[in-house]
């Protein structure tokens, strides 16, 4: 943007500015329609319908940019490349004259076999004969992955705070349903070792809703493809399942590689005894109307 205004001493008269170019900037032709390209447009035909007319370019005007189409009807009609372009009949989207998907629908129709919850749930742990199996990662592998995420974390808190937290907290309730996990399973992507159980994760999702195939933990987007088995949640339930309750479900993971049942602590509320102001209870007065 150029500001004239300082350089102009009476802003009322109307002034020209020219700006000049070594080059002169052309502006990109797009490129043009030959004799004989075949299009095809609604019109209403005898009856009063609306049908396809087929046609085809005869001409075209470089001063106008006007290009002369000539329907099947013998009628003919100016229009510009635009308006071709919106009539235009592709091999890509007909592969034949029929009348362009501009302006039309369709309908898409796929058959599909129901399989309830407990069907995919078998056939995502390999009980059934699929295609497809979720993948199980080693106890060895999650757990060396843990260990060095809880170790670069418990640094950074260190040096920030001079805290001394070498341990992480994991549960072994199912977020989803509050349950104990029994197959525990969590995002190939998921950037949290937290993981939630299969069986409530497939019936969950069997009810068509806006929050459908949605990780427990991070609400991401996961498909069952999408899933792995986690090796170290796997020997945490061998270990601790018979242990665990809704109230005592929290593991603690150290940097060792050992982890513990958290035991429930409980606490002792004393009664604390109130104050109460009693004063010594006056007579009511009596007032005598007779």
């Amino acid at each position: 943007v150029l500001d004239l205004t300082p350089h102009v001493q009476n802003t009322d008269v109307p002034i020209d500015v020219k700006l000049c170019c070594r080059e002169a900037v052309r502006k990109q032709e797009l490129p043009s329609y030959g004799i004989g390209t075949e299009v095809v447009k609604f019109f209403e035909d005898e009856t009063g319908k609306q049908r396809p007319f087929h046609g085809v370019v005869i001409s075209y005007d470089s001063k106008s940019k006007y290009y002369r189409v000539l329907y099947e009807d013998e009628d003919e009609e100016d229009l510009l490349r635009d308006e071709v372009s919106e009539i235009l009949v592709t091999e890509v989207d007909h592969g034949s004259k029929d009348p362009p998907t501009v302006g039309s629908y369709a309908i898409h129709v796929a058959v599909c076999e129901y399989a309830d919850p407990d069907r995919v749930f078998d056939e995502l742990i390999g009980k059934r004969a699929v295609n497809f199996v979720i993948p199980a990662l080693s106890l060895e592998s999650v757990k060396q992955k843990a260990i060095e995420s809880l170790k670069q974390r418990t640094a950074s808190i260190d040096n920030a705070r001079g805290s001394n937290n070498d341990c992480d907290v994991f549960s072994l309730l199912c977020p989803i349903a509050k349950t104990v996990i029994e197959t525990p399973v969590r995002g190939r992507d998921c950037n949290h070792f937290q993981c939630f159980d299969l069986r409530n994760f497939l019936h969950a999702n069997k009810n068509p809703s806006a929050g459908r195939w949605r990780c427990g933990i991070c609400q991401s987007f996961l498909s069952c493809e999408d899933l792995v088995q986690c090796g170290l949640f796997c020997a945490m339930l061998g270990d601790l399942q018979a242990d665990v309750s809704s109230t005592c479900h929290k593991v603690s993971f150290e940097t060792s590689g050992r982890w513990k049942l958290i035991e429930q602590q409980k606490v002792d509320v004393a009664k604390a005894e109130i104050p109460v102001n009693r004063e010594p209870r006056s007579e009511p007065e009596v007032i005598d109307l007779s």
